[in-house]
């Protein structure tokens, strides 16, 4: 009876170092569990993070496109002023050669009528 007793006591001392063990390992076990858990949630809100700074950068490059459309279109509008001022300045430069001539015409019409009258009066 003693020999089962000391067997007895012998099988319960390495059970419980078994249990023990299989406790140490349990708490392993948790402690990874855990970690990777806070891990797996730190990845996620760096994801979120990434996700909310990649969508700013695609609505700020949409805002840069429509404002480098915009410029564009800017650009496009005073080149076509600047070519209906061109040719504005054109027409005038016309206009004023045009007048220059006809101011002229009339002063040679006037100094030759003055001329005239200055005859007539002289041989009257």
């Amino acid at each position: 009876i003693s020999d089962s007793i000391k067997a007895m006591h012998e099988s319960t001392r390495s059970a419980e170092a078994a249990l023990a063990s299989i406790v140490d390992v349990v708490g392993e076990v948790d402690r990874i569990s855990t970690s990777i858990a806070g891990a797996v949630e730190e990845q996620s809100a760096t994801t979120r993070q990434i996700s909310i700074v990649a969508a700013d950068a695609v609505q700020r490059s949409s805002e840069i496109a429509a404002n480098v459309q915009q410029f564009n279109d800017a650009a496009r509008a005073t080149l076509t002023d600047a070519e209906a001022t061109d040719k504005s300045a054109a027409e005038l430069q016309r206009l004023a050669t045009h007048l220059s001539q006809l101011a002229s015409s009339f002063r040679t019409q006037a100094d030759t009528a003055v001329s005239r009258r200055l005859v007539g009066r002289g041989a009257a």
